[in-house]
């Protein structure tokens, strides 16, 4: 069984007799009197010394000092709630006693259960405030963390942003591949390539870090031309290692998407690098082709009449995934990984699959299903009629040499 802690009360009045059976009468209640005072200094004195929960004062004291003086500084300096027990009711002793914020103000002589009254409402006035003043602290807390927090990620992106604006000149850009593996013949028909920065001081940074930045910034259209070129050249190597068939398919960003001269600046690349377009896959997802569907849909029969194919990325995972098939002319679709992981285990994501393949299957579009981490899932995949799997089961993505090690394997 818990006791409750009774509160502890401090007296000031000068008329000892008068206090002291004020001091009884709290006691009877349950409270703890923590002292009697008859003036202001030692009011002050006391409170310092023993941090009562409340303090009855008089307002005419011993002392120079009244009550109402000494009320202000308890009150605003020890945080300790102060009662007015008084005979004065005149406007200007009210005026000055409301200034010091009082939690009552009992005017003498009064009776003993309204002296009750008035300090439960105080305490319970006072508890309050402090709960208040706590949550307040709290959120003053999460705020300045959430601001430091802002702070230290728009030093971060800055300091990204000045990194990328020399990254390209500076050669620390490089492309990862990873495999895609036909389910039919179990080999490797194609490869992803994917941005990596090797940046001073901070190794290897993930597309996911900075793409959105070089965005913001206006670098990602040098750094996406940057990538198609590398791809093609890459791919060029390939082929003359004999890697005769090989794909490679490229991300393409929003805002290259917007590009009036995109046609023109893939043609380019192609002829300087001089790849079969047939050879080249751009990926685009589903986010980005929605922004705009009438701009998305030439600027794709513009690259798609270069000879390049067009693959949608994550499908399945918008609101518009069946729109994009009926507007745009895709060659691929890849599956959200959603749908692949533990797909083996689930009937539900085993239906959404089979219907997506047979409908890119009647629309003749190659299907290629993304993180495949175990033989399971494969071994499904391939039961369901997937065209192609990617992910850690085959390969994490991999420099160049090490894929060309592992496709010569």
């Amino acid at each position: 069984m818990t006791t409750t802690t009774p509160s502890k009360i401090l007296i000031v009045e000068d008329e000892i007799l008068a206090a002291e059976n004020i001091a009884k009468h709290l006691r009877k209640q349950g409270y703890e009197v923590s002292g009697i005072v008859p003036s202001g200094e030692e009011a002050i004195a006391r409170s310092t010394e023993l941090r009562p929960n409340l303090v009855l004062m008089d307002i005419s004291l011993q002392g120079s000092i009244d009550g109402i003086t000494a009320a202000d500084r308890i009150g605003h300096q020890l945080q300790i709630p102060v009662v007015y027990l008084t005979a004065y009711t005149d406007s200007k002793t009210l005026d000055r006693a409301k200034s010091t914020n009082p939690y009552g103000y009992l005017v003498k002589p009064f009776k003993f259960e309204n002296l009750r009254v008035s300090i439960e409402v105080a305490l319970q006035k006072y508890r309050d405030e402090v709960v208040k003043e706590q949550r307040f602290a709290e959120q003053l807390e999460d705020s300045q963390a959430e601001l430091n927090q802002l702070k230290r990620l728009q030093e971060e992106h800055r300091s990204i942003a000045e990194g990328l604006s020399q990254a390209l000149k500076n050669q620390e850009f490089s492309l990862y591949y990873q495999p895609r593996v036909n389910l039919r013949t179990d080999r490797i028909v194609s490869a992803e390539a994917l941005l990596r920065w090797h940046r001073p001081q901070h190794g290897t940074v993930l597309p996911a870090t900075f793409i959105a930045i070089s965005e913001a910034n206006g670098l990602i259209d040098p750094i996406g031309e940057w990538v198609l070129r590398a791809a093609c050249d890459q791919l060029q190597a390939f082929q003359e290692s004999g890697l005769k068939n090989l794909s490679i398919s490229v991300n393409l960003s929003g805002s290259q998407l917007k590009l009036p001269h995109l046609h023109v600046q893939v043609e380019r690349i192609l002829q300087d690098t001089q790849i079969d377009p047939r050879f080249i896959e751009l990926e685009l997802t589903e986010s980005t082709l929605i922004e705009d569907m009438d701009w998305t849909v030439k600027q794709l029969h513009a690259l798609k009449s270069l000879g390049v194919n067009v693959a949608i990325d994550d499908f399945g995972t918008g609101s518009s995934s069946m729109l994009l098939l009926h507007h745009f002319p895709f060659d691929t679709l890849k599956l959200a990984r959603c749908f692949i992981t533990n797909i083996d285990c689930s009937p539900k994501d085993i239906t959404i699959a089979s219907s997506i393949i047979s409908l890119a299957h009647k629309l003749d579009i190659k299907v290629v299903a993304e993180g495949v981490e175990t033989q399971a899932e494969r071994d499904c995949l391939q039961q369901l009629g997937c065209d192609e799997i990617q992910g850690f089961l085959i390969s994490p993505p991999i420099p160049a040499a090490q894929f060309l090690n592992q496709i010569s394997s």
